[in-house]
């Protein structure tokens, strides 16, 4: 994973302090980008069960052997540990069972758990820096359709647990930052496949 997208996005914002609208670097929560290469870790799994049914589990891990961004957070003593905005790892492990359904051809429904979130520690590297470290339990349904070389797929996830862990500041600071959760959310893919399929002889 490259750094693409910008951490550095500024917005006139009103402080509340008299000063009226000032030019300030907007929260890391709707930054494009975090500053920071990612390293991506990928694995799926699926297995049969019965003449149609399919358990299936997958997650992805990108790991961040960064540790913060050189974006001086706005109204941030340049000495504190979250000076800077850290550069933080993600994951999301996704499980259940899908199965076609009769009525339409190339149409089957999924549904399961959806587990996300951001951890507080790295899997490399320091763990310092602003970070909102937590994680979101969701159930899942989905619908798929295939045909031909296309497929589509929608699912839409309810948020059932949400936990705002501690941090690495936090914890030297004995404090607990604030966290804000999603109550829902809404995916939608398309894919295309170009070639002919090849037979595998065994």
């Amino acid at each position: 994973m490259t750094p693409t997208g910008k951490d550095n996005i500024q917005n006139n914002v009103d402080r509340f302090d008299g000063k009226g609208p000032q030019n300030t670097i907007v929260d890391y929560s709707i930054q494009p980008g975090s500053g920071g290469w990612g390293i991506v870790f990928k694995w799926q799994s699926f297995v049969a069960v019965g003449k149609k049914s399919v358990l299936y589990f997958s997650g992805n891990y990108i790991a961040t052997p960064q540790n913060t961004n050189r974006v001086l957070r706005t109204g941030a003593n340049p000495t504190a540990l979250t000076a800077y905005n850290s550069i933080s790892d993600q994951y999301l492990l996704e499980a259940g069972i899908a199965r076609p359904l009769k009525r339409v051809r190339g149409l089957s429904w999924s549904f399961g758990p959806r587990y996300e979130g951001v951890p507080a520690r790295d899997l490399i590297g320091d763990s310092l820096g602003f970070r909102r470290p937590g994680f979101a339990l969701s159930l899942e349904p989905g619908l798929q359709y295939s045909r031909g070389k296309n497929m589509a797929s929608i699912s839409v996830g309810k948020a059932v647990f949400r936990a705002r862990t501690r941090s690495v500041p936090d914890i030297r600071s004995g404090g607990h930052g604030d966290a804000a959760f999603a109550d829902y959310v809404w995916l939608a893919s398309y894919s295309f496949r170009f070639g002919k399929p090849r037979n595998v002889e065994q």
